[in-house]
């Protein structure tokens, strides 16, 4: 359910949900229940930009997916480690979590899709550190992947990094196109958790190749999302 309600945006109600999930982890003596829960709060937390208490989620949800021999716990939790270093700034520290992290999903069946997710957050810090041609090949590889398994969420998700990496080499026309089908398979699932920026970055993209008339109308849209 909080899945969902994320997908939706719907903040306040996925609040309610992540504290019934964190009263459950107290209750239940099972790591991987724990190891998912506390995955859940990090992300949430780290959704909502604050990062103030997410390291110590963190190393919990770690040592949970340890416990349980988790390994898509253990994956996700070090790539939302990635995320927290990429947010404070750490790029080499980030980089080397997205390591680690692929590293112990390989190429099993079970963890492509967290594979996937990780490629992609590698695929930002690449892009941070210039690194456009290693960027690209992460994230086309994690599109590869999730149209493989079929999952449209990560599919968009995957789409609208690839459209960042496009725009970074000035193929803006590319790029819109790109990120506008980003937006076309949120649609197509009713997400729209990330409706407004992606309408935003399209925005600016028409104003840098000078279409002022489409960039307001963008803007505009997302204003209203």
């Amino acid at each position: 359910r909080e899945q969902i309600l994320r997908g939706m945006g719907r903040r306040d109600e996925c609040q309610t949900e992540i504290d019934a999930m964190m009263r459950l982890s107290e209750q239940v003596d099972d790591p991987a229940i724990r190891a998912l829960v506390f995955n859940r709060k990090a992300r949430f937390e780290l959704d909502a930009l604050r990062k103030e208490g997410v390291a110590e989620l963190l190393d919990r949800a770690l040592a949970a997916a340890e416990e349980a021999k988790n390994a898509g716990a253990e994956v996700e939790a070090l790539r939302l480690r990635a995320l927290l270093a990429r947010e404070r700034g750490d790029l080499a520290g980030s980089l080397a979590a997205c390591d680690r992290a692929l590293g112990r999903a390989g190429f099993r069946p079970e963890l492509l899709a967290a594979r996937g997710s990780v490629l992609v957050q590698q695929g930002i810090v690449l892009l941070f550190l210039g690194r456009l041609q290693d960027a690209m090949q992460a994230d086309i590889e994690a599109l590869v992947i999730f149209r493989r398994l079929g999952l449209k969420r990560n599919e968009a998700y995957a789409l609208n990094a690839l459209g960042v990496d496009l725009a970074s080499l000035g193929a803006y026309e590319d790029a819109i196109h790109t990120i506008l089908a980003s937006i076309v398979v949120d649609r197509e699932i009713g997400d729209r958790n990330h409706l407004g920026r992606k309408l935003a970055n399209v925005g600016q993209l028409c104003a840098q190749l000078g279409d002022e008339p489409r960039a307001e109308a963008f803007l505009r849209r997302a204003l209203k999302v």
